[in-house]
């Protein structure tokens, strides 16, 4: 058996631009706000007025150092982690409540498949790429060819996981 997906084409329109002196690394949106997040530092926005609404920050390294994705899921503001540019690279899920920037929790990988660069739930599973670069920041016999996205159960147990084309 295989899979045939259909392709599907999306499109996408800005509707209004705000500044967010956070917004460095990635953006995290739920239905009323955006999340700006940067290395060690996220900002809450109001959707509808830009207005910032609230943030969170830690000195660099202390305790973090390289937030790089962001996901809001029923009302947790999920980001991956990493020790970037460090070797050997050390990765961890951090959450925060959305609603009050309290952080919540810290998933620590330890010294694991490379870079945490995102992560994402998905019906009981979570999704975590971890990256591989060329150059500066990597481990010298990897590459970006060793990239890997790996399903996780809610216990954080490895259940699948998957390299990206070449291309």
């Amino acid at each position: 058996p295989f899979l045939v997906r259909a392709q599907t084409s999306r499109v996408a329109e800005e509707i209004r631009r705000f500044p967010a002196r956070e917004a460095n690394q990635a953006v995290a949106a739920d239905r009323t706000h955006c999340y700006a997040i940067d290395n060690h530092a996220i900002g809450k926005y109001d959707k509808a007025t830009g207005e910032r609404v609230g943030g969170w920050a830690c000195e660099r390294g202390q305790p973090l150092i390289h937030l790089d994705s962001g996901v809001v899921h029923d009302g947790v503001l999920w980001c991956a982690h990493s020790n970037y540019p460090g070797v050997p690279m050390t990765s961890s899920i951090e959450t925060w409540d959305a609603a009050s920037l309290e952080h919540a929790s810290s998933h620590s990988f330890g010294i694991y498949e490379g870079s945490a660069t995102w992560v994402d739930c998905h019906e009981g599973q979570r999704y975590v790429t971890f990256a591989h670069y060329r150059g500066g920041g990597d481990e010298p016999t990897r590459d970006p060819n060793w990239t890997t996205l790996v399903a996780f159960d809610t216990e954080w147990r490895r259940r699948q996981a998957w390299v990206y084309p070449a291309e």
